[in-house]
C-alpha cells in the first residue's frame, strides 16, 4: 500500500465457542495492545498499549503514518474474569516508499560578488500533507555547467509549502558568486531519498548568470568599495564624485580596468547622466587597495537662438552692378535698344532681393531672425550607477558594485 495510506487495526476478542458464529458474542472487557515486528513505527516495541474497547466490543487503532517497509502486526488481549488472555495471528502488509519530485528556484537570475543569492529547492511527495512522515535526507544543488556542487541542505530543516495537499518542503542555500563560472550557469536540484521516500533525479534546470566576482582557476579576486558621494541629490547640470577603492585578493597583482554605466528607471529619460573614472586603469602591486575617482555629470536645461544677417542677396546685388556696367560699355546707338531690357532685369533682381531678405528691420541694418533649439536637460529620476573592475590581462578577475543618485 502507498505511504500515508490510512490503516485501521481492529481487535475483537470472542470466546472459542463463538468462532464459527456469524454474529459472535463480544462482551469482553479489558484492553488490547497492538505490536509491530518492524524496527520503527508507532506500533514498534511496546506499540499501542491498553487500547480500550468501544461499545461494540472492538478495540481500534487508525494510523496513516506507518513507515515504509514490511510490517507484521499482532494484537494481544489482556483477558478479564470471563475470558483468558490471548494473542492474535500475525497480520502482514507492506507500505511502499513515497515518490518525490524536486524543482529549483532562485531569487534572482544574475549574481555578482556581494549580492545575496538564494537558491531554493521545493520537494514534493505523494504523502498526504497531514501525515506525520516528513522527508529527511539530503537535497543537493548542482551546477551542471562545470559539474560542481554549490551546496547541500537537509530536507528536514525546510518549511512546509503553503496550501500543499501533499507533503511539501521548501529549503534553500546561499552560495557565493565565486562558485559560478562567468556567464550562464545551469542549476539543478536532486533529492537523495530516505527510508520512507524514494530519491528524485535532477530537476529541470534554472539559469543563473554570473556577471562579476565569478569563479576563476587562479583563485584571484577583486573587491570594490566606494565612499560617500559629494551629493546624492544632483540638480540637472550638476555633478558628483566619489572615491572608489579597488582591493586585491588571493595574491592578485597587475593592472585593473575600471568602467561604469548609468541607467534610469524610465525608458523615456533624456540626457541620462554620464560617468567616468580618473584614472581608468589602476595598478595593484601588493596587498593594498588603490583608488580612482568616479565622476557623474548631468546636463542642464538650456535654449539657444539662431539669427542670420539680413543685408540682402549678394547674388542679386552683383547682378545689378554687372547690368549697369554692361550698359556703359555699349555704343550710344544701342543703349536705347537695351534700356528696356536693363529695366526689366533690374526689376527682376530687386524682386529677388525682397524675396530672399527674410524681412528687414526699420534701420535697414540686420535682417530677419531664425528659430532656436531647446535642451530639456537630464530628466528628473533616480539613476543607478554601476561600476566594474576587471583585470587587464584576462578580464576574468572581476568585481562589480553600484549606488544610486537622484536628479531633480
Amino acid at each position: 500500500m502507498p505511504l500515508g495510506t490510512l490503516i485501521s487495526l481492529n481487535a475483537l476478542p470472542i470466546g472459542i465457542s463463538q468462532e464459527s458464529s456469524s454474529n459472535p458474542i463480544s462482551n469482553a472487557t479489558g484492553s488490547v495492545t497492538f505490536t509491530d515486528s518492524a524496527a520503527s513505527g508507532p506500533l514498534a516495541g511496546s506499540g499501542y498499549r491498553n487500547v480500550p474497547f468501544d461499545s461494540s466490543g472492538v478495540a481500534e487503532v487508525n494510523l496513516n503514518f506507518m513507515p515504509a517497509g514490511f510490517h507484521s502486526v499482532t494484537a494481544a488481549y489482556s483477558g478479564d474474569l470471563s475470558y483468558n488472555a490471548s494473542t492474535s495471528d500475525v497480520v502482514s502488509f507492506q507500505v511502499a516508499q513515497g515518490t518525490t519530485s524536486a524543482i529549483a528556484t532562485t531569487n534572482t537570475s544574475t549574481v555578482i560578488n556581494g549580492q545575496q543569492l538564494v537558491l531554493g529547492a521545493q520537494l514534493t511527495t505523494t504523502t498526504p500533507a497531514n501525515a506525520s512522515l516528513a522527508p529527511t535526507g539530503t537535497i543537493t544543488f548542482t551546477d551542471t555547467t562545470n559539474n560542481t556542487v554549490p551546496g547541500t541542505t537537509s530536507a528536514s530543516i525546510g518549511f512546509s509549502c503553503q496550501g500543499a495537499t501533499t507533503y511539501c518542503v521548501s529549503t534553500a542555500i546561499n552560495p557565493d558568486s565565486t562558485q559560478f563560472v562567468a556567464g550562464n550557469n545551469s542549476i539543478v536540484v536532486s533529492y537523495g531519498g530516505d527510508s520512507n521516500f524514494l530519491p528524485s533525479g535532477n530537476s529541470p534546470a534554472i539559469t543563473v548568470n554570473c556577471q562579476a566576482g565569478c569563479y576563476n582557476a587562479s583563485g584571484y579576486t577583486l573587491g570594490l568599495a566606494f565612499y560617500s558621494l559629494t551629493s546624492g541629490i544632483i540638480s540637472a547640470g550638476g555633478s558628483a564624485t566619489t572615491t572608489v577603492d579597488v582591493g586585491p585578493g588571493g595574491g592578485f597583482t597587475g593592472n585593473v580596468n575600471l568602467t561604469c554605466t548609468v541607467t534610469g528607471t524610465s525608458s523615456s529619460d533624456q540626457y541620462i547622466p554620464t560617468c567616468s573614472f580618473n584614472p581608468t586603469q589602476v595598478n595593484i602591486t601588493n596587498t593594498q587597495a588603490v583608488e580612482s575617482t568616479l565622476t557623474i555629470n548631468t546636463t542642464a536645461a538650456s535654449t539657444s537662438m539662431l539669427r542670420r544677417n539680413g543685408s540682402g542677396n549678394p547674388i542679386a546685388a552683383g547682378t545689378v552692378a554687372l547690368t549697369f556696367l554692361a550698359l556703359l560699355a555699349l555704343p550710344v546707338r544701342r543703349i536705347r535698344q537695351c534700356y528696356l531690357l536693363a529695366v526689366i532685369t533690374l526689376l527682376l533682381v530687386l524682386s529677388g532681393v525682397n524675396a530672399c531678405g527674410g524681412g528687414g528691420s526699420s534701420g535697414g541694418g540686420s535682417g530677419g531672425g531664425g528659430g532656436g533649439t531647446s535642451v530639456p536637460g537630464t530628466t528628473a529620476d533616480t539613476y543607478t550607477v554601476t561600476f566594474k573592475a576587471a583585470d587587464a590581462a584576462t578580464g576574468t578577475v572581476t568585481a562589480q558594485d553600484y549606488f544610486k543618485i537622484t536628479v531633480n
